[in-house]
């Protein structure tokens, strides 16, 4: 072909309309998509390994040692819920993905391929949702803890911790997105499938953000009314177990 861009070009066209693709068309974004992931994780675990690596407390006075044993509450009390939340996710998941692998078969003219490709793209864009939720959470509270312990020599170090911390968690979610969506083009070749990784990514997010958005503010209305108003205690007290859980 003497005008090599306009057939390349030619060839995209023809192939999306019949959704197909070769891996001549897609290797550079493959390639390009799975090295940035990887990239992107290695740059997630460095920032992590940075984060666990300061100290918790900033000297050794009982207050500095309240504040870990306070962490360390808030530490389990969300391992606690991950645990509940993820149990219920999983039968969600469980049971739409059967859904999406037989929902094919209402079609005399559907690929019935189609079905089981796209639940197992569900399936793991619902398993790296799950993890990166799991990473975000596992960062933040034990970044919370050296946080404030750096908030005591200064404003920078701590804003340095903290932003580490949430850099982690944003780094997880879009390296675990460019890598599931370029190795399932790689493995499928079928961009059509692709729309059950979105599905199964967004249908876990979405649940981590309601059901802990209800948790909180039901924890937060329980710490007021049994701490402030049945005990007169004071706003964000310790020794209310609903505070921790806020």
């Amino acid at each position: 072909c003497r005008h090599r861009w306009r057939c390349y070009r030619t060839n995209v066209t023809r192939t999306t309309n019949n959704m197909k693709l070769s891996f001549d068309n897609i290797a550079i974004g493959v390639y390009t998509g799975i090295s940035t992931g990887v990239f992107a994780l290695l740059t997630t675990f460095v920032l992590l390994s940075i984060v666990l690596g300061k100290p918790t407390k900033h000297d050794s006075s009982a207050k500095a040692a309240k504040s870990v044993e306070i962490a360390e509450a808030i530490k389990l009390g969300s391992a606690a819920f991950l645990r509940t939340e993820y149990f219920y996710i999983t039968l969600f998941v469980i049971v739409t993905a059967i859904l999406i692998a037989l929902s094919p078969y209402l079609e005399e003219d559907a690929d019935k391929d189609d079905g089981w490709r796209t639940a197992v793209n569900f399936l793991v864009g619902s398993t790296l949702s799950a993890v990166a939720g799991y990473i975000g959470m596992f960062t933040a509270v034990r970044a919370n803890v050296r946080t404030t312990a750096a908030a005591n020599v200064g404003l920078n170090p701590a804003l340095n911790v903290a932003f580490k911390s949430g850099t982690v968690m944003g780094l997880t979610v879009v390296a675990f997105g460019i890598l599931g969506v370029s190795i399932s083009l790689l493995i499928f070749m079928d961009p059509t499938v692709l729309a059950g990784f979105g599905f199964g990514a967004s249908s876990i997010a979405l649940f981590a953000r309601v059901g802990g958005g209800i948790f909180t503010k039901a924890a937060d209305v329980g710490a007021d009314l049994v701490g402030k108003v049945a005990n007169d205690m004071d706003e964000d007290d310790p020794r209310n177990p609903a505070v921790i859980a806020d």
